[in-house]
């Protein structure tokens, strides 16, 4: 298969499966993914992701209020230090954002996103 055609099974199986769930079958557990969030994502309320209420308490403690602060705390590897936040929360979190950065996306922007997945991941 070419670029354009896992392109296309990529964006097809996220339409299906949804995002996490098709990174998962495609490309394993352990797969690293970034998005770049716009400034206007970054200011957003951590309330916008609707996480569960142990989440949510667990890293408002801390003081994290916006997107971007959480963002930053992911990047830094501190949130693993968070009392009360385990893996599952974790995992919630990773989740919870990676979607909402994607969704965020514009059609153009997805289509870079997953190209940048199958070059990184050598995919053809």
């Amino acid at each position: 298969m070419n670029r354009a055609e896992i392109l296309k099974e990529l964006m097809n199986s996220q339409r299906v499966y949804g995002l996490v769930d098709t990174l998962d079958r495609v490309f394993g557990k352990n797969i690293h993914v970034s998005i770049g969030f716009s400034e206007n994502a970054l200011r957003t309320n951590v309330e916008d992701l609707a996480l569960s209420v142990r989440s949510y308490n667990a890293i408002r403690r801390t003081g994290i209020s916006t997107i971007g602060d959480l963002v930053d705390r992911l990047n830094q590897g501190d949130l693993k230090g968070i009392r009360n936040l385990g893996a599952k929360s974790y995992k919630e979190i990773q989740t919870k954002i990676l979607v909402y950065g994607f969704e965020r996306l514009s059609e153009n922007e997805q289509t870079s996103f997953f190209y940048k997945l199958i070059d990184e991941n050598s995919m053809i």
